[in-house]
């Protein structure tokens, strides 16, 4: 289990390489049309996404590179100048910083599964929070985490 986390950290850093060279050849104007930066985008924040959910309880190094990939493509959408606050690009552009997508992965993910019961293997793995006590909360959809 500890080496498919290395090796899941590993490639994280191998996308976060990778998507630097696509972004700098859509900041060098070689993709000159808005669908081309479209698929580009697209792109590169499916390989952020890839995989990202493992890395919610792992070592806080990794997330870093991701976000400076992120705000190195924000920068680039917006023709923003290099050295420009990265939060108000990510707000205008309605997205999450990486960490918050690692989050949003894992609620979507786990709301998805008890909704529509849709992957048999994560719903048999969600149990549902039980109080001993009535409590407001009861009603709320709760989740037992491990």
């Amino acid at each position: 289990m500890k080496t498919s986390i290395l090796n899941n950290i590993y490639r994280k850093h191998a996308v976060a390489v990778s998507t630097i060279f696509v972004i700098f050849a859509v900041s060098a104007g070689l993709y000159h049309s808005p669908l081309l930066k479209t698929i580009a985008t697209a792109l590169i924040t499916t390989r952020l996404d890839y995989c990202n959910s493992l890395l919610n309880h792992t070592a806080n190094k990794d997330i870093p590179k991701l976000q400076r990939v992120q705000n190195c493509l924000a920068r680039v959408v917006t023709r923003s100048s290099r050295f420009s606050r990265s939060v108000p690009l990510l707000k205008s552009l309605h997205w999450l910083p990486v960490h918050y997508r690692i989050i949003f992965k894992i609620c979507t993910i786990a709301y998805q599964a008890l909704s529509y019961t849709q992957p048999a293997y994560l719903n048999s793995m969600l149990t549902p929070a039980r109080n001993s006590r009535q409590l407001r909360s009861t009603s709320s959809n709760s989740l037992y985490i491990p």
